[in-house]
């Protein structure tokens, strides 16, 4: 790759993590919301936010071959979809989930993926599959089997940032 090449991408990449944040503060901001809303208008409302939220950055960080938090998007998106649905419902433990998940996706977007701790890749590990655990599994949904599919793809061990 040449110089012009590396410079573009770090433009690239720049760009993408001020975008990252700003939908994770989004994200935080719809979190707190929720948690003090109680008319179903407004948690309709709010939830749909937080879908389109966690959609734009999964899709955001595919654009730029970010596929840890691609991973991390995908259930969490899939969980929106279904609170939208009401297939779910919110639970204290469920949002201490989502809180735990913005948090490893922050340090993920600020460090860039080079500056992890050594258990970053347990945590992440920890944190998909007790997203996968709460994604209700209907007839048409085929969440479980893409997402083996993109696990034996991309298996966490082989994440760049962990």
């Amino acid at each position: 790759m040449d110089n012009k090449d590396s410079e573009f991408l770090k433009r690239i990449q720049a760009t993408f993590r001020i975008e990252a944040l700003e939908h994770l503060k989004s994200f935080s901001r719809g979190l707190i919301e929720l948690e003090k809303t109680q008319t179903k208008e407004i948690l309709a409302g709010i939830i749909e936010t937080m879908f389109r939220e966690v959609h734009s950055l999964k899709g955001a960080a595919r654009s730029v071959g970010q596929k840890e938090i691609e991973l991390v998007c995908q259930p969490l998106e899939s969980l929106f979809a279904a609170m939208k649905k009401k297939e779910i419902t919110l639970t204290p433990a469920t949002f201490d989930l989502f809180y735990k998940t913005i948090d490893l996706l922050s340090k993920i977007v600020s460090t860039d993926g080079s500056e992890q701790a050594p258990t970053a890749k347990q945590n992440l590990k920890v944190l998909l599959q007790q997203l996968k655990q709460i994604v209700p599994v209907t007839k048409n949904d085929d969440f479980r089997e893409v997402h083996a599919q993109q696990q034996a793809i991309i298996p966490v061990e082989s994440l760049p940032f962990v």
